[in-house]
């Protein structure tokens, strides 16, 4: 079951929810972000959000090669703000005007206050406004504009978006809309743990470091000297869920800053999600259909060195979760869990360092992270250019993606390729 996301909401419901967020009928400042890009000779919008403004934005508009960037400033209600684009509003008479359907459904997700770049949990309402527009990850190159070697890297930090804009991301296409939701907070101050609210009906359930149940209300605080695992929910009466910190909950996963076991590196890293530095597969057999699943490897092992390293996690999906790779590693080598991890990862080492021109950027390694065992393929950065044997082929990380060397790129590096 779902507790912090809500699906298939329509204009009437959506409106409903906001307002029940104090300042939600206001007059504020806010600020909205816009992408758009070119495909073909026409602009077509590409993702979109809207925010209260901090005070450090203005308006302002940014024009690239197949890329054009909208900062808005609105001073009104968010209500109000919302009906306008139901209506149209227009960024630029180049660009299509943004206007949200009435059929659209809209997800609301609860991002909590441990991860919220503001006080309180977020409140983050995402529709798809456009259809979803993917792209291959590109420079940036502008005549009157900074240079950005990732647009995908780029558009994450323009949009300020958790995680990153990957090529299977779902939110491209779509408008967000970001609202801190001040009505109640698990505050964890000082090492106590207590809620920060004026409502005096929320209560915390849940456990901190696999103790015994706890039940907080609101008055009451609870001393804690390690904060290493939490389930804690914040929750009202008719059990909604204003804020949590979870363990096990994704993509907002709570991981101790102060824990450093290797789980807990390894757990900021996949909350983070795939981008620059890192990947996620599923469990890849060597048994079966072998070739085509060291190709993939050797790809992004590839990728990864000639940028800046990362990270290959086997054993994690495409949404962020661990899958415990311990049954299958027991089918395919036929013994005790232990012993199957080594002969993959021996098998591993192997298949890349015959697949991999530079065979010494790389150690493979089994992890328990969050008592799920993975397989992590650690890379750092090479001298030279490093290229997938079979395919005689370079590649470099950019953004999410591991994209084919091109020419130019090598010679700008200023290094050897070899075959």
């Amino acid at each position: 079951m779902d507790f912090t996301r809500k699906s298939n909401i329509r204009k009437k419901e959506l409106l409903d929810r906001i307002r029940v967020i104090p300042g939600a009928s206001n007059k504020q400042k806010f600020c909205v972000k816009s992408v758009f890009m070119k495909q073909g000779d026409k602009w077509t919008y590409l993702i979109g959000k809207c925010s209260i403004d901090d005070g450090k934005q203005s308006a302002s508009e940014a024009k690239y090669i197949g890329f054009h960037f909208f900062t808005s400033i609105f001073e009104t209600s968010i209500i109000k703000l919302i009906e306008q684009f139901y209506e149209s509003y227009s960024f630029h008479t180049d660009m299509p005007e943004l206007i949200f359907s009435e059929n659209a459904y809209w997800e609301e997700d609860l991002i909590p206050s441990h991860v919220a770049k503001t006080a309180y949990p977020i409140r983050s309402y995402t529709s798809e406004i456009f259809s979803a527009n993917s792209f291959n990850d590109t420079k940036l190159i502008g005549y009157d504009a900074e240079f950005h070697p990732s647009a995908k890297d780029y558009i994450q930090g323009f949009l300020n978006l958790s995680g990153s804009l990957g090529h299977r991301d779902a939110r491209e296409g779509a408008f967000l809309i970001e609202l801190e939701d001040v009505r109640g907070k698990i505050s964890t101050t000082n090492k106590t743990l207590s809620i920060d609210t004026k409502d005096e009906t929320l209560r915390v359930v849940g456990k901190v470091n696999k103790e015994d149940a706890l039940l907080l209300q609101y008055s009451d605080t609870k001393s804690i000297e390690e904060f290493l695992n939490a389930e804690l929910w914040l929750l009202n009466e008719q059990e909604e869920v204003f804020d949590y910190i979870s363990s096990s909950e994704w993509p907002h996963i709570f991981v101790s800053q102060d824990d450093g076991r290797e789980t807990n590196k390894f757990g900021l890293i996949i909350s983070e999600g795939e981008g620059s530095s890192c990947e996620f597969k599923p469990y890849l057999s060597l048994q079966e259909n072998r070739n085509s699943k060291i190709e993939q490897i050797a790809k992004t092992v590839c990728a990864f060195s000639n940028a800046s390293g990362g990270n290959l996690f086997i054993g994690i999906n495409d949404g962020a979760e661990i899958e415990d790779i311990t049954a299958f590693l027991r089918k395919d080598y036929s013994c005790d869990a232990n012993e199957a991890v080594k002969m993959y990862i021996t098998d591993l080492k192997k298949a890349l360092k015959e697949n991999l021109t530079q065979d010494n950027c790389f150690t493979v390694h089994p992890e328990k992270i969050f008592s799920k065992r993975v397989v992590v393929v650690s890379v750092t950065q090479v001298v030279d250019i490093n290229s997938v044997r079979s395919e005689r082929q370079a590649y470099v990380r950019k953004g999410a993606t591991s994209m084919k060397m091109l020419p130019e790129e090598m010679q700008s590096q200023n290094k050897n390729l070899i075959f």
